[in-house]
């Protein structure tokens, strides 16, 4: 397969996936991961007051959206496997789902940390940067998903 064809599966697949996502994503998500924010920081010694899928710690407030879900991340790393194309469909299906839970606990993480700086300032640089920090997540684990399909 060639490079622009790569691409253009990658793009055609991570745009279906992603708005497919954020239409239908469970509410069940968010809330997971606004529990789950709310938990770590408390395991962290740092209290947070949660109202449904706004959180405030310190002295600002964050809602959790679609973004915070990982759904992104998900997205990328579906849109690679979709794009592979010397991986059979049942491969690129479980690898797929196995990283569900690596990108919801990775936001989970990202978000905790991010808002246990207490200062909205550092919260969205520090946001922003552990999210960047997240792609080389994506792409280690999809170069592990590729490298294993030949062993």
């Amino acid at each position: 397969m060639d490079f622009d064809k790569f691409l253009v599966n990658f793009f055609l697949f991570f745009f279906v996936i992603y708005f497919l996502g954020i239409s239908f994503l469970p509410a069940f998500f968010k809330k997971l991961v606004a529990s789950g924010v709310v938990l770590s920081l408390s395991f962290l010694g740092k209290e947070a007051i949660q109202k449904g899928l706004e959180i405030t710690v310190s002295s600002f407030s964050f809602s959790i959206i679609n973004s915070c879900t990982g759904i992104v991340s998900f997205s990328i790393f579906a849109g690679l496997m979709a794009a592979t194309n010397w991986l059979s469909l049942k491969k690129k299906v479980l690898y797929s789902l196995l990283v569900v839970p690596v990108f919801l606990a990775w936001n989970v993480l990202r978000i905790s940390l991010s808002s246990f700086t207490g200062s909205y300032g550092l919260f969205v640089f520090l946001h922003d940067s552990l999210w960047v920090l997240g792609t080389g997540l994506i792409l280690v684990l999809y170069v592990l998903a590729v490298d294993n399909y030949g062993k």
